[in-house]
């Protein structure tokens, strides 16, 4: 979703929104306002997910489900061994659920910031260079 239509949903949600929860379009300082958050309820995208462990902010990921939709779930359920990040299905979601997944996270044992190991696609290149017999540059 794009122009308009990101800008009216913004909008919507602002004009419904209680009056202590702030709504912002997407930021491109969301990791370093992560860094200062008490916790993070999100999806689980890449990009989110990378923001996640590099913050070390505690984390409740509810995973983007819909149909046959798996990519976001499996990437939340390799990272709910951390801790303080937990997973709630959308399904499962509610006030309630969301409270006591949220006390959770911030009640468990800090996590450290991953600093490496964000290198995919250079890491990738690595392996198939080595699986080649080559050696990589």
């Amino acid at each position: 979703m794009g122009g308009a239509d990101a800008e009216d949903r913004v909008a919507a949600l602002k004009a419904t929104a209680p009056s202590n929860v702030i709504v912002e379009p997407s930021r491109p300082d969301f990791r370093q306002m992560l860094q200062h958050a008490a916790a993070s309820v999100s999806m689980c995208g890449y990009n989110t997910a990378l923001d996640v462990l590099q913050s070390a902010v505690p984390a409740v990921f509810v995973p983007f489900d819909d149909g046959s939709e798996v990519e976001q779930t499996l990437r939340a359920r390799a990272l709910a061994h951390l801790d303080g990040i937990d997973i709630l299905a959308a399904k499962d979601l509610t006030p309630e659920r969301l409270i006591e997944t949220l006390r959770a996270v911030q009640n468990a044992r800090a996590r450290p910031r991953r600093t490496t190991g964000f290198d995919g696609a250079a890491q990738t290149v690595r392996i198939v260079e080595q699986l080649l017999g080559r050696e990589a540059p």
